[in-house]
């Protein structure tokens, strides 16, 4: 097995991602001295949909982009890519007439101007194609282009999100703009790098755009889960409380994010590692797969509770007095992101059985309890409801998974001793 190589792969893959998300983490501390809770809230908001573009605005193509990667050669995948974009822009163009049609309404029931939505949509589809160039940088094990590519775009968001707030003084507009012109940059090279390194050949296949959307349609219900799970609270708290309680969630979710960065960073790494271990079917390997699996699980229950401990003298250190009353929250939230680490260790098993269709029915289940937990907790208890509504979703979602997992893949989970 060859753990030394997941292990530096992995290094790379989470030093880039920390970054890149650790550039937005520190901008926290000014933002939230230049914008009030309600402009953080409103920020909140637009980056709930882009989420939700970015989720559901290329049908979840890019997943069947990298299972198909390890079963054809570079033209192959180069054609495959290129009618994967021709989804892309498909879906985007639809949804563009929608938001023309009704982002009145929706724009009058959200509370945010009506441009946002056209903002949100661009931004999440140039974002799409660079997530594209990445995974093809993580089947090819190029963690150190991978880490240039997203860092670059992170330091650029950043940069121009400090532009629009302090020096132009645009309020959250300022932020937003930073945002969606580091996402158009983004993607313009990505374009352009995929068709330099080979990876994007225009040629139209229907059998590739059937199979792209094969694999993609049966995962929309588990992205679209995974939105509700993470940013419908954002909504739900906007219209039944106000923009300043979404502000201090958001920046108590965003903190907690920090633990989910690291986690999906080393799943980038971990997966190609695990795929090849599954391959080959080797027992001692299958077993140290799941001694490594334990170990992991338990590094995030000592995360979980040294934000308990830390978070009250971390809020009122990095932060204003407006959003004291996040040091509170942080702990449960960190112990969802944890449980959310703890199923990206199990899920990979249904994806490499192709079972694609269980994720998503165990996430319509799990979201289901949520929006019941939501709209009737969160009235009654404020945004303590939407707490306890995230943390009980990721526990539900990480034991069915798990569940699903052992029966689908054989793995040692009972006796994971390497055989002598």
């Amino acid at each position: 097995m060859q753990l030394r190589a997941l292990l530096s792969g992995s290094a790379i893959y989470l030093v880039a991602s920390v970054l890149a998300a650790g550039l937005p983490f520190l901008l926290l501390p000014i933002l939230t001295r230049y914008l009030s809770p309600a402009e953080f809230g409103l920020v909140g908001i637009f980056q709930g949909l882009y989420i939700f573009f970015l989720a559901t605005c290329g049908l979840s193509v890019a997943g069947a982009i990298v299972r198909q990667s390890y079963d054809v050669d570079r033209e192959g995948i180069a054609v495959y890519i290129f009618n994967a974009l021709l989804i892309l822009t498909a879906t985007t163009s639809i949804f563009m007439v929608v938001i023309w049609a009704f982002g009145g309404q929706l724009s009058a029931w959200l509370q945010i101007p009506s441009e946002y939505f056209y903002l949100a949509l661009v931004a999440a589809a140039m974002v799409f194609v660079l997530n594209i160039l990445l995974g093809q940088f993580q089947v090819g094990e190029q963690p150190v282009r991978y880490g240039v590519f997203q860092v670059g775009h992170s330091l650029l968001n950043i940069s121009l999100s400090l532009v629009g707030v302090v020096i132009l003084s645009a309020g959250a507009m300022g932020r937003v703009g930073g945002i969606v012109v580091a996402a158009i940059a983004a993607g313009l090279v990505g374009l352009l790098v995929l068709r330099r390194i080979g990876r994007l050949s225009p040629r139209f296949n229907s059998g590739d755009v059937k199979s792209a959307l094969r694999f993609g349609i049966p995962l929309l219900p588990h992205e679209l889960g995974t939105f509700l799970l993470n940013w419908l609270s954002l909504f739900v708290l906007n219209t039944m409380l106000s923009a300043s309680h979404v502000g201090i969630y958001l920046l108590a979710f965003q903190v907690s994010m920090v633990l989910g960065v690291i986690c999906d960073a080393f799943n980038r790494a971990y997966v190609p590692w695990l795929f090849s271990i599954l391959k080959t079917g080797d027992a001692d390997d299958r077993a140290s797969v799941v001694r490594l699996t334990y170990v992991y699980f338990g590094g995030l229950c000592v995360v979980v509770l040294l934000g308990f401990a830390l978070s009250p003298w971390f809020v009122s250190l990095a932060f204003g007095r407006s959003y004291a009353d996040a040091a509170w929250m942080i702990g449960w939230l960190l112990l969802g992101q944890a449980l959310g680490g703890a199923y990206l260790m199990v899920t990979n098993y249904i994806v490499y059985a192709r079972r694609t269709e269980l994720l998503s029915a165990i996430t319509i289940f799990a979201n289901a309890v949520n929006i019941i937990v939501l709209f009737t907790l969160v009235p009654a208890v404020g945004v303590a409801g939407a707490i306890i509504g995230f943390v009980l979703t990721r526990a539900l979602i990480f034991l069915l998974t798990w569940a699903c997992s052992v029966r689908l893949v054989a793995m040692p989970w009972l006796t994971p001793r390497v055989a002598q």
